[in-house]
């Protein structure tokens, strides 16, 4: 998709994500969300670099923003999970978000992975699970053994409504300052439904 000048069209949306599989995949197939039109943008996040994942991230968006590849206008998501994050890094990663007075940057957060999204789908999660067991659930919801580099959007697609109701009572009653700390959390949810505006306009 190409930015046209003095068009407020021309917003795009970004969605930068840790992994270069699962979400790449996921949110890249737009016929999940609406047929046909335009698309986000897709940026998995493929390079090394020094530090946690989530300075990783900040470094990159916030270098994209300085050579003016985002501006002003853009909405720009972050996909990251709990993984080898840790509270104070996740909490100042959320502080800059917020605080970015350029940029709109939203956080698409999940505890303990991306996948309890799409486990979400199936059912919902009411006490703390760990990641094998998020993977060993969806394996045994999807009929096989789950693989990341596999697209899954047309047996999900269906059951999106029950995952956006299921990720909202998951969340109920959390505290802000609580999110990093919670499991089972998503945000994704938010994202999506975000992301679906987006193509309908």
């Amino acid at each position: 998709m190409t930015r046209e000048k003095g068009n407020r069209s021309s917003a795009l949306f970004f969605i930068f994500t840790e992994g270069t599989r699962t979400e790449p995949i996921y949110f890249g197939d737009t016929r999940t969300f609406r047929k046909g039109g335009k698309a986000p943008r897709i940026n998995p996040h493929a390079e090394c670099r020094k530090g946690t994942c989530v300075n990783n991230m900040k470094e990159w968006v916030d270098e994209l923003i300085k050579k003016k590849k985002i501006r002003k206008g853009d909405t720009v998501w972050i996909v990251i999970d709990k993984d080898q994050n840790q509270r104070p890094d996740l909490n100042r990663f959320r502080a800059w978000c917020r605080n970015n007075n350029r940029i709109n940057i939203k956080i698409a957060f999940s505890n303990p992975q991306f996948e309890l999204w799409y486990l979400l789908h199936f059912i919902c999660v009411e006490e703390e699970i760990e990641g094998e067991k998020v993977i060993e659930d969806l394996s045994e919801k999807l009929g096989e053994r789950y693989d990341k580099a596999k697209n899954y959007n047309s047996v999900l697609s269906p059951l999106m409504n029950v995952a956006l109701d299921n990720a909202d009572a998951i969340r109920e009653d959390i505290a802000d300052n609580k999110k990093c700390d919670c499991n089972p959390f998503t945000s994704v949810d938010s994202l999506v439904k975000d992301l679906k505006k987006y193509l309908r306009e």
